[in-house]
């Protein structure tokens, strides 16, 4: 399957973000070790993109912003030597993300655009679609707004993770959010719904079709 060669397959990244998702920072450690180990022996850049990135997430969990932005940046000097359209629209969106997050709204919404961009044209719709939802959240343009867009692109995400089962904590994880926050849009989300509970939004989200994020 490729397991010990890290230049074909695309799961380490993914598994980074499980892990610090999951709040498992010492597995995803764990992870860039391996991949800092297999770039002594082997000539390919990809490990050395999902080191760097990894390391960016784990700055910026650490409130290292300065940090996260090299990390950041060297995954992306990476990709100038290779042709990985598909793993280069993941970095540009990972990197949009943590510019939103970190209230740089201008330049996420670049860099955003760059990720759906390169997605589209490498013909991975569901990569420019979660580029595309990224870029909502940040500002961007929307288009054909449905009856549930009177919440916010970030309450909408809120939402339909709870509808999906996630508790606060773990929203608050996915988001980069704290949980506070997280109960304070799922406030505004029950008011704006006319809901009273998890339950009915539950029940809201069934009904309504809303596709879920996980």
């Amino acid at each position: 399957m490729g397991l010990s060669e890290p230049c074909l397959p695309a799961w380490p990244r993914h598994a980074l973000a499980a892990y610090l998702a999951a709040g498992r920072l010492g597995d995803a450690e764990r992870i860039i070790s391996w991949l800092d180990e297999t770039t002594t022996r082997m000539p390919c850049r990809y490990p050395r993109i999902a080191a760097a990135t990894g390391r960016a997430w784990l700055a910026e969990l650490n409130g290292e912003s300065a940090e996260a932005e090299v990390h950041f940046q060297a995954a992306l000097a990476l990709h100038a030597e290779v042709e990985l359209p598909i793993e280069h629209a993941e970095t540009l969106l990972a990197y949009g993300s943590y510019l939103r997050r970190s209230g740089q709204a201008p330049a996420a919404r670049r860099t955003l655009k760059a990720a759906m961009d390169v997605a589209s044209a490498a013909s991975a719709g569901w990569l420019a679609g979660f580029a595309r939802a990224e870029l909502r959240v940040a500002g961007g343009r929307q288009r054909g707004r449905a009856a549930t867009a009177r919440l916010t692109a970030q309450e909408q995400r809120v939402a339909t993770l709870a509808a999906g089962g996630a508790s606060n904590a773990e929203i608050a994880r996915q988001l980069f959010l704290s949980v506070s926050t997280v109960e304070s849009h799922l406030e505004r989300v029950y008011a704006k719904l006319g809901i009273h509970s998890r339950y009915e939004l539950i029940s809201q989200a069934a009904r309504d079709g809303w596709d879920s994020p996980r």
